[in-house]
């Protein structure tokens, strides 16, 4: 399906008859133009997004004035911390967080404010309203997923709002999120900020964002460096200190008081049981909650605060004009904004079907192969390479007996070349391909944009629509790797000793606590780190031989390798990921929801340029394309 786009689709794009953005709500999207617009945004908005770190924690924020202010998640800061900021020109800068807002009571406030160091010559983005989106209305996600720490650049997600947010709710938009995005900015089409990236649900069109205004509705509180709590749309006052109920006592028991905060400065301590404010008794949380926002009504010019500590009564006052939030000054950007025009498309919730009438043209670049793998069928895609009678595939899917059905007909394949370090392999058919990618039309390197759609024809289906992720990147090896399911340490005669044995591949296979391991394969095994380096070098699911010693027995046993466990219980973990999905050295990705046993199949551009293949889905937000030029070189190199 979605055979060569540049006779068909482009052809369909000149003419008007795709989908595409109009100057206002339109029943049709144009393609042309929102790729144009998309490119646009990426182009002048990502030298803003940045990554930001601290004692191993990764997550993205966005700047936003040429001061150095930083937007980024709440739950992602420690006021009055120091953080590493890092901007994809390289720079990497210092800052330090003001004020953040906890997520409490149903309440969808999760922001958090950090200043940069010495600002100089910063990129920022603008920010715009969220008060005037709609459903429907195109959006991108452009933050710093994850995973893969060797990409400096911020990737790209296209999406559309699906439920607009307010000051109390999220918005909600199928523009993907996972860890490490937190913190990072939602664009309308203008290049305006109109969300910061908070959370995630299983669903994966379930990407919540809070709402740009809400930044500029707690702009005070944010510039103060202290954590904030939010009521009904009001922030609640605090007199900066924690504690919990205690009824015997008929009061509030300290629990601890804030560096900074009213109870430490006026000398409320630890153990001491606060039971009035202003005359009226408290003897639960809420109930101070309540005198506080008395306080605020009343404007009292003293707070009157009594405590028990041991046989005394305390009491304590502050102006009450401490409960009040300073004013921070604002800058340009903060002030009121034209809304844009919110266009809008319903066809963006189905946007692959839009291609449902020129996919059935595409059967002849790819097809669906059956094998065995383990004793088990299992099935892939694969790509016809035109004009010959190969095949490629991905190879860590494809085990024995692989076959494929060209019209109706059952044909065996024969494999002709495995490519471990790209996960290629090459497969010769009894007959010519007619059809099929052809290597003349391929997409340069240097033509790979960060916001390029591009198509995935699906044999079986409607097809992917995607758009580029990233420029080409080096992928180490971090989750695909061979797996034991054991502790082990140094032998003191040679080799590793099995310390324990966990549910896995060496138990499966009959070791046991206590045994030796002293070679794999034709490697010999002298202490830890040289298995750790062997089992890193090759996939899950990898036979090995092993040569054991078990107390004065040497044997050689064979060893199915199992996969690291990777369920973390996390929402961005409740979906299936290709076991080989890292340790490439050249791929780009792109937003795409192709499923692991759908890895195979080509990658088209919008001018029909082949892109590379569909090499792994990697995570909730990533699926891998391996280059065009990588796929050509391993055929070239192997073709009879």
């Amino acid at each position: 399906m979605l055979r060569n786009l540049t006779g068909h689709f482009l052809g369909l794009i000149l003419l008007g008859l795709t989908f595409g953005v109009a100057q206002s709500n339109a029943d049709d999207l144009n393609v042309a133009i929102l790729q144009k617009q998309i490119l646009e945004v990426v182009q002048q908005t990502a030298p803003a997004i940045v990554e930001i770190s601290k004692s191993g924690s990764l997550f993205s924020g966005v700047i936003v004035s040429p001061e150095g202010h930083v937007f980024t998640a709440g739950h992602t800061v420690v006021p009055n911390q120091r953080y590493n900021i890092m901007l994809p020109d390289g720079r990497r800068l210092k800052g330090r967080s003001l004020g953040s807002c906890e997520q409490m009571r149903g309440e969808r406030v999760d922001i958090g404010l950090i200043m940069i160091d010495d600002a100089k010559n910063l990129p920022f983005a603008k920010i715009g309203n969220s008060s005037s989106l709609q459903v429907n209305q195109p959006c991108l996600s452009i933050s710093y997923p994850g995973g893969q720490r060797e990409v400096r650049e911020p990737m790209v997600r296209f999406g559309y709002i699906s439920r607009t947010g307010s000051r109390r709710s999220m918005i909600q938009s199928t523009a993907l999120m996972e860890p490490g995005d937190s913190g990072g900015p939602l664009f309308d089409l203008d290049g305006r900020v109109i969300g910061i990236h908070s959370r995630i649900s299983p669903e994966i069109h379930q990407n919540f964002d809070v709402p740009i205004d809400v930044y500029k509705d707690y702009w005070d509180q944010l510039n103060v460096p202290s954590v904030f709590q939010t009521q009904d749309g009001k922030q609640l006052p605090k007199l900066g200190l924690y504690g919990e109920d205690y009824p015997e006592k008929n009061g509030i028991r300290i629990l601890e008081v804030s560096e900074g905060g009213i109870a430490k400065s006026i000398g409320i301590k630890p153990e001491d049981y606060l039971t009035r404010v202003n005359g009226s008794a408290v003897s639960r949380l809420p109930e101070l909650q309540t005198a506080l926002q008395s306080v605020l009504k009343d404007k009292p010019e003293t707070v009157s605060v009594k405590v028990q500590r041991g046989e005394q009564e305390l009491e304590f006052q502050f102006p009450s004009i401490r409960l009040v939030c300073p004013k921070a000054a604002r800058f340009s950007g903060l002030d009121p904004v034209e809304p844009s025009r919110a266009v809008t498309f319903p066809q963006l919730a189905s946007f692959p079907k839009a291609f449902a009438s020129e996919e059935a043209k595409w059967d002849d670049q790819c097809c669906t192969i059956s094998c065995t793998t383990s004793g088990e069928k299992s099935s892939l895609m694969g790509i016809y390479i035109a004009g010959t009678s190969l095949i490629v595939a991905k190879n860590s899917i494809l085990k024995d007996e692989p076959v494929t059905v060209s019209g109706g007909k059952k044909i065996e394949l024969k494999v002709v070349a495995r490519d471990d370090a790209n996960d290629l392999v090459l497969l010769s058919s009894p007959e010519t391909n007619l059809t099929g990618v052809s290597f003349t039309n391929t997409l340069k390197p240097d033509n790979a944009f960060r916001g390029k759609f591009l198509l995935s024809p699906d044999p079986n289906g409607d097809g992917f629509t995607s758009v580029m992720s990233s420029t080409q990147f080096n992928s180490p090896r971090q989750v695909s790797r061979g797996f034991l399911g054991v502790r082990l340490e140094d032998h003191d005669k040679g080799g590793v000793i099995l310390v324990q044995v966990d549910d896995g591949a060496a138990k499966r296979a009959g070791l046991q606590a206590g045994d030796v391991i002293l070679q794999v394969n034709e490697r010999i095994i002298r202490n830890r780190p040289e298995i750790l380096n062997f089992l890193h070098s090759v996939d899950p699911k990898t036979n090995i031989t092993a040569k054991v010693r078990r107390e004065t027995t040497e044997f050689e046993t064979e060893i199915t390798l199992g996969a690291p466990p990777s369920d973390t219980g996390h929402a961005a973990d409740l979906m299936e990921k290709s076991l080989r999905r890292d340790g490439f050295n050249k791929v780009i990705s792109h937003d795409a929801l192709v499923q692991p046993n759908a890895c195979g199949g080509p990658v088209f551009d919008l001018d029909g340029k082949f892109v590379g293949m569909n090499i792994a889905r990697h995570s909730r937000v990533r699926t891998f394309i391996l280059p065009a030029t990588v796929v050509r070189d391993f055929v070239e190199k192997h073709k009879p």
